[in-house]
């Protein structure tokens, strides 16, 4: 059957794609004519029961006033198909019929040379090799069977999708950390040449990339200088508030510290008054009440200003435990002891239950203070007529020390803070009792620098118990 003559031009891009000579379009029709390729694909389409293609039609086909003619990308086969569909025969074997008759038969046959001496018979592919003038003829063929050809977006969406993404990009940068901000930059890149490279694949849409990324990339860089230097802004001036935080604190320390130490010596002188005039008055009973409440004043004040002193030696770490070899239990009857006039003033009774016990290493006073703070708050809060229980047991790894009160017990809403500094308990009792709120903050100090633990279980109207866990070593 006679099928008719027409134009069989491959065209290079020599000018445009960074000019590297290599075949990405088709060309369809020039100055009104069909080329081969074109209409090839157009028989083919019919024979197999397909729709015939329009240069109207025809995704991506565009029309080029300066070469008056219709042209289109198109998108290569991958390396299996090309292989498969295309495949070359010496021209001898036609003649000579030395071929399997299966590879012409029902397909279509492009005659032409391909000698690798001629140069002119070859071109670059996208995929980086040499392709003959015949197998380039077949690839745009089956592109457009297959409509595999490209439809390239326009410069202006292009421009808009990078100015889009550098916007939010500069917005980001601003907002977020700066470590976040880089992690958003890598993944903006990767995310639009993730989609771009997905829409051109399943939709052969193909987008400019270049201009999108240098935008992009132009904004992070232009915008990082600016959010570097209001980040060196922000830190400067929190050093600068750290620094003159660091200054006050340093300076409440010194001003408490001072003023503790030049406290103690008028209170030890008031102590020493109190006692010459109670031996001077003896014999009148309203002086001596009197004297007695000052006295029990100047104790307290003194018990503050200690607490303080500790409560400064703690903030400025100077704090430092003197270990030795101690007997609990010792300590224990000497705190029973030391308050043996309190207890029996208000009719509390103080029963102990020791285990025996073998002696460990701890800062003895430190201790000391711990298990006398916890009996004599036992002895305020616990009311007239009383019982508090101290035990002592071993239990391997650990001593336990367990002081309990059959008290009015702590609120439930106050007993995760009763361990904070300055805090006490709410109640009518606050006001009556008399407190710094200082003694179960340094408790906990005390036993935690021991490496050791301290708990509490309380219920109001059924008492307190506090447990001080310690290393048996």
């Amino acid at each position: 059957e006679h099928f008719g003559i027409f134009l069989s031009l491959v065209n290079v891009d020599s000018t445009v794609f960074s000019q590297d000579d290599v075949v990405r379009r088709a060309l369809l029709n020039v100055s009104g004519e069909n080329t081969i390729d074109f209409t090839v694909a157009n028989e083919l389409r019919t024979l197999m029961g397909k729709k015939e293609l329009t240069l109207n039609s025809l995704r991506g086909a565009y029309y080029s006033k300066k070469a008056e003619a219709t042209f289109s990308l198109f998108a290569y086969s991958n390396s299996k198909n090309f292989s498969e569909k295309n495949r070359s025969i010496p021209f001898h074997r036609t003649v000579t019929g030395n071929f399997p008759e299966s590879k012409i038969k029902n397909k279509v046959v492009i005659l032409g040379p391909s000698f690798y001496s001629n140069s002119d018979h070859y071109f670059k592919t996208p995929k980086g090799v040499l392709t003959s003038n015949l197998g380039i003829h077949s690839e745009i063929i089956s592109a457009l069977v297959e409509e595999r050809t490209v439809k390239q977006v326009a410069l202006e969406y292009s421009v808009f999708v990078g100015i889009f993404l550098s916007l939010l990009l500069a917005v980001i940068v601003f907002i977020v950390r700066p470590s976040h901000a880089i992690i958003f930059f890598v993944g903006t890149l990767f995310f639009f040449i993730s989609l771009s490279f997905i829409i051109f694949m399943y939709f052969g849409i193909s987008m400019r990339m270049s201009e999108v990324l240098l935008s992009v990339i132009a904004t992070y860089y232009i915008c990082l200088p600016f959010r570097a230097i209001e980040e060196n802004k922000k830190i400067f001036a929190l050093e600068k508030e750290t620094k003159l935080l660091k200054e006050v604190e340093e300076l409440k320390r010194n001003f408490i510290s001072l003023m503790s130490h030049d406290l103690k010596t008028p209170v030890a002188k008031v102590i020493s008054l109190v006692e010459v005039l109670k031996r001077k008055h003896s014999k009148n009973i309203g002086i001596i009440k009197d004297l007695e409440d000052i006295d029990e004043s100047t104790i307290e004040l003194n018990k503050f200003i200690n607490s303080i002193l500790d409560l400064t030696k703690i903030e400025s770490s100077e704090l430092k435990l003197n270990k030795s070899s101690k007997d609990i239990n010792k300590i224990i009857h000497e705190v029973r002891e030391s308050f043996h006039f309190e207890a029996r003033k208000s009719d509390i009774t103080i029963n102990l239950e020791l285990e025996p016990l073998f002696p460990i290493t701890v800062d003895g006073v430190l201790i000391k203070r711990v298990i006398s703070n916890l009996v004599e708050n036992a002895i305020k809060y616990s009311g007239k007529g009383s019982k508090i229980g101290v035990f002592s047991a071993d239990k391997g790894d650990w001593i336990e020390i367990r002081i309990r009160d059959n008290g009015n017990g702590i609120p439930e809403k106050d007993l995760r803070y009763i361990f904070d500094k300055f805090y006490r308990v709410s109640g009518t009792q606050k006001d009556v009792i008399k407190g710094s709120g200082l003694g179960l903050y340094l408790v906990k100090y005390f036993v935690e620098i021991h490496e050791g633990r301290i708990m509490v279980e309380s219920s109001e109207k059924s008492g307190t118990e506090f447990k001080i866990l310690l290393k048996n070593c």
